[in-house]
């Protein structure tokens, strides 16, 4: 994900990640996708597979709630078969897997570009409904809010008990790299920052300056709170206020820190994250 959203530039570091997860992966259901690429603004997001409805074993009806999913496009590489291809995903050089079927052949189809979505499985990338461009016809978004959907139950046939643990999502990631260590700032819970603030302070700027805007508004909201801006609730927010090409324009192919200090803001490494506050020289 952190390659889909722009954030890991090294395509090849991502691939060493994606076979080390191939060796270590014990899991029976090797080939199933537990989690999906989402379709969220300015980024992308992942989908567990109990948000996407029941789809029948066995059968060729995709899950009724893909319109969660995102589209992503790429070239295909290698048809070796009607259940064996592969896809580049675009931008870059990573693969999926795909099944052909009688859909893509050998003779015709090898560089032409697709869309598709993308599952994570424990063999490494997979993709599923691969379409020529604009041929795609899903499942409508339904009226009623997404949030109201329930996920449902998991197929024990599909997925056996025990083989997808349960997780709780921090109310502060920060706070809980850092541990008993972290700034006092961290504990009192999470801090709720206004985006249309955010958004407000950047009106009518663009490039540097807008960047410096937005960040000034954070750290005033933070210290207005009795807290302090750290690197986690930065990116995360710029992301959501800048888009995700006006953040990488920010980060210039680089790190999120360095940049920040170009715009002449401090920065103090803490616990897990480092802080940012108003100066004029990083540290």
């Amino acid at each position: 994900m952190r390659w889909l959203r722009g954030d890991a530039q090294n395509q090849d570091r991502t691939r060493q990640f994606l076979e080390r997860c191939q060796r270590l992966a014990r899991n029976r259901n090797r080939s199933w996708s537990f989690e999906w690429v989402g379709e969220r603004e300015p980024a992308p997001s992942v989908v567990h597979f109990t948000e996407l409805g029941s789809q029948p074993p066995g059968g060729n009806i995709f899950f009724p709630r893909a319109y969660l999913l995102r589209r992503l496009q790429g070239v295909i590489e290698r048809i070796d078969g009607p259940q064996a291809g592969r896809i580049r995903v675009m931008p870059g050089t990573l693969t999926a897997h795909f099944r052909p079927r009688l859909k893509f052949l050998q003779t015709r189809d090898i560089n032409a570009t697709v869309d598709f979505f993308i599952g994570f499985t424990y063999d490494g990338l997979r993709a599923y409904e691969v379409e020529y461009p604009g041929e795609y016809r899903g499942p409508a978004r339904p009226k009623t809010p997404v949030a109201q959907l329930v996920a449902a139950p998991i197929d024990s046939s599909i997925a056996p008990r025990n083989t997808v643990e349960s997780y709780e999502v921090d109310a502060d990631p920060a706070a809980k790299l850092a541990g008993p260590n972290a700034h006092q700032s961290r504990k009192a819970g999470r801090l709720v920052l206004d985006l249309g603030s955010c958004r407000d302070a950047i009106a009518g700027s663009s490039g540097d300056e807008a960047c410096r805007r937005a960040i000034e508004n954070l750290i005033k909201q933070c210290e207005s709170a009795g807290a302090r801006l750290d690197s986690l609730r930065l990116g995360e927010v710029l992301q959501n206020v800048l888009g995700l090409s006006g953040y990488q324009r920010l980060k210039g192919g680089g790190k999120l820190r360095p940049a920040i200090s170009r715009l002449g803001f401090t920065t103090e490494q803490g616990p897990g994250a480092f802080f940012v506050s108003s100066g004029h020289e990083g540290s």
